[in-house]
């Protein structure tokens, strides 16, 4: 019952929380996430009926798109973090274990122990794993799957800091540029996951990025034709897959570009009243969505394939995406009763 309460009295603030940090975010964030999870990784368990449009061709770049929103939105969220001393640190890294390491940690043991009863396992090795939960598999590939992208922004979560240290603007640029200068070479003596310096990049805009520049980009419905007709273009110009200068330099402008076609794009989603309630659920359960959806997908098809039935569009849309985003709902909510819990006690 006072869970039950909780989760009303939660939603019945989200209005105002929304608010503060701008419900159009949170618009990004859910539209990024229902691509992400709801079209892009649910097309695996559909072969056959998936369209190809979706699991090749233009699917690809709107899911790089996607994930770097995903990185620009969390560094601008954690842009005013101040970094003036080593009290503000331990703070900084206190939050971000409490909200995200604690899921990310929960979603990589159950998708190892998955892997023991199914014929997907997600992790090569023990070895990786244990990178995996360091956040440091980007430098020592092979990536395990789903958590590559988890791993990737735990590691900025890492590093934000030391990007971030200090009042002076100019010296927090100049250790980003460090930073990059330092992975660059990294990646020129070892084996690296080149997309780091895609998503590096666009969390350093988002620490970087101030509200009016974003309210510059919010005011204009003219820059939304043109930023897609900009982004079709940049896409067509280069084949798929591949990660060298040339298509890396085009995939970063790409991804800007369809950041601020998302930035124009969400305020009027964000206009239609009767979706600001859908949106602030959705949004409150994205972490959660991303980091389980894959074990609740993959329990379905335990199920169909004991029962020997066929995965269809239907039962992926019907029955796997409801059930991925009631399951995600259902354990943020007790991660963050069990988090509230540990702070009182």
């Amino acid at each position: 019952e006072m869970c039950i309460r909780d989760s009303l009295k939660r939603l019945s603030t989200m209005k105002t929380l929304s608010k503060s940090r701008d419900l159009s975010f949170d618009v990004t964030r859910v539209v990024c996430t229902l691509w992400i999870v709801g079209i892009w990784h649910l097309m695996n368990y559909i072969p056959n009926q998936a369209p190809a449009a979706l699991t090749t061709g233009i699917g690809e770049p709107v899911t790089i798109t996607a994930l770097s929103c995903f990185m620009f939105i969390s560094g601008y969220f954690l842009r005013k973090y101040p970094f003036r001393d080593r009290a503000d640190v331990l703070t900084f890294y206190r939050k971000r274990f409490s909200r995200f390491y604690g899921l990310y940690f929960l979603s990589a043991i159950t998708l190892l122990i998955g892997g023991f009863f199914t014929d997907k396992s997600w992790f090569d090795s023990y070895h990786q794993f244990f990178l995996t939960l360091c956040g440091l598999t980007t430098f020592s590939p092979p990536q395990p799957g789903t958590l590559w992208f988890m791993s990737m922004l735990m590691f900025f979560y890492l590093v934000t800091p030391f990007i971030q240290y200090g009042k002076n603007p100019k010296i927090k640029i100049l250790n980003a540029t460090v930073l990059l200068l330092i992975m660059l070479l990294w990646g020129q003596v070892a084996t690296i996951d080149r997309s780091v310096f895609l998503y590096y990049l666009m969390y350093v805009l988002g620490l970087y990025c101030t509200p009016q520049l974003v309210k510059k980009f919010n005011g204009h419905i003219s820059i939304l034709p043109i930023s897609l007709a900009v982004w079709i273009c940049l896409t067509e110009l280069i084949p798929l897959g591949g990660w060298g200068g040339v298509r890396l330099t085009v995939k970063i402008t790409y991804s800007i570009v369809g950041i601020i076609f998302l930035l124009c794009l969400s305020p009027q989603l964000a206009k239609i009243t009767r979706l600001h309630k859908i949106i602030q659920v959705l949004a409150y359960l994205s972490l959660a969505l991303y980091l389980f959806h894959r074990q609740i997908y993959q329990f379905v098809m335990v199920i169909y394939s004991y029962f020997d039935l066929q995965v269809t569009i239907y039962t992926a849309y019907l029955l796997m995406l409801p059930l991925a985003i009631l399951g995600a709902y259902v354990i943020q909510l007790l991660y963050d009763k069990a988090v509230s819990k540990f702070k009182t006690a």
